[in-house]
């Protein structure tokens, strides 16, 4: 996948990205293995450097002005999201909750974020093992085609 393909980001909305994901990492109170290699391979993805310290962070989705994204990078960013929860192949209530909440923060449908979630749940469970750069790219450039129809912005 050519650079061009991803929504356009600066440096400081990538590391906005990774910081939300890192969020999601910590939204059922527990660490996956898993889930953190999905959010070392969106920051090598993404060129964002010192992912691991990003991580022990902990931030909360409160921490954060998801706001400010326009609307290609906010699919986008769910749906790396609700990849980044479904890494572990266990759905946690309380990951449903806080994607239901990030939904919110970024305005999206609820038609539109379901669309994402199943996506990025059938990614994860057709690619099995360990989150990889090139799952996170194929979502990434599937989501916005995906929603495109739904879309009203």
């Amino acid at each position: 996948m050519a650079a061009s393909d991803l929504p356009p980001l600066r440096p400081d909305e990538a590391q906005l990205v990774v910081d939300v994901l890192t969020a999601a990492l910590w939204s059922d109170r527990r660490m996956a293995r898993q889930q953190v290699r999905a959010v070392a391979e969106a920051g090598a993805l993404l060129g964002v450097p010192d992912v691991a310290v990003r991580i022990t962070r902990g931030l909360s989705l409160d921490d954060l002005e998801v706001e400010a994204l326009a609307p290609p990078a906010r699919i986008a960013l769910f749906a790396a999201a609700a990849w980044t929860t479904a890494a572990d192949s266990r759905e946690h209530p309380l990951e449903r909750l806080w994607l239901a909440g990030l939904r919110a923060r970024l305005g999206l449908d609820g038609m539109v974020a379901r669309r994402l979630e199943r996506l990025a749940w059938r990614m994860r469970s057709q690619a099995g093992g360990d989150p990889t750069r090139h799952e996170l790219e194929a979502l990434l450039r599937a989501a916005p085609r995906l929603v495109s129809p739904v879309v009203a912005a």
